[in-house]
């Protein structure tokens, strides 16, 4: 880990963007006019302030941390995507590139953690621990989608260059790739997505 620090402010900036990308998601669910600079200073300071709330003797990203929710890379990146479309109507991300983010949320989410929770003889995690074939295969994958034209692979090199620098509070290459909250939405997300093409087909 080349700065010890990060990790601590990392924890209070993935809390940030989840409450922040949960505000602009809300609003629009409630139709509430969501642009201008008023309303990105007022719902960033917001989610700012909730991320600051003292619990106990601990500001609540902390406490969020402390249960073990420390949002993955892809997921960051998914919520900062999601506030630049909402403060901006443009996000950076195409939609391919969020199908993307999903397959590889869903995929792997559930090669690692029925390993990991020992269903079967190998345990996935334990290729997170160094240097080993889990780094070529991303590095691999994460070269062929930017060559693609895939803005999904600048993020698995994003992850990969945040585990080199001990960004999250793990040492392990799979949870700067995937975490239970991502996997969760992604199988979801490619549910719905399986759900509304077989409805219009049906039609």
């Amino acid at each position: 880990m080349i700065f010890t620090w990060l990790p601590w402010y990392v924890s209070f900036a993935s809390l940030w963007l989840v409450v922040w990308a949960g505000l602009l998601g809300g609003a629009r669910m409630v139709r509430l006019p969501i642009t201008g600079q008023r309303w990105t200073f007022g719902s960033c300071s917001l989610a700012l302030a909730i991320a600051m709330m003292p619990v106990g003797h601990f500001p609540l990203a902390r406490v969020v941390a402390g249960f073990g929710f420390v949002p993955s890379i892809p997921l960051l990146a998914l919520l900062a995507d999601t506030v630049l479309r909402g403060v901006r109507g443009k996000g950076w991300l195409t939609p391919l590139d969020h199908k993307l983010a999903w397959l590889w949320g869903a995929l792997a989410g559930l090669t690692l953690y029925p390993s990991a929770l020992g269903l079967g003889r190998f345990d996935a995690y334990s290729l997170g621990w160094g240097f080993t074939a889990l780094g070529v295969v991303i590095a691999t994958l994460a070269v062929w989608l930017i060559w693609r034209g895939c803005r999904f692979g600048i993020v698995l090199m994003l992850a990969t260059a945040a585990w080199q620098g001990g960004l999250l509070e793990s040492a392990n290459y799979w949870d700067y790739l995937v975490d239970p909250v991502y996997c969760a939405t992604a199988v979801i997300a490619l549910a719905g997505t399986l759900v509304r093409g077989r409805r219009a087909t049906a039609i």
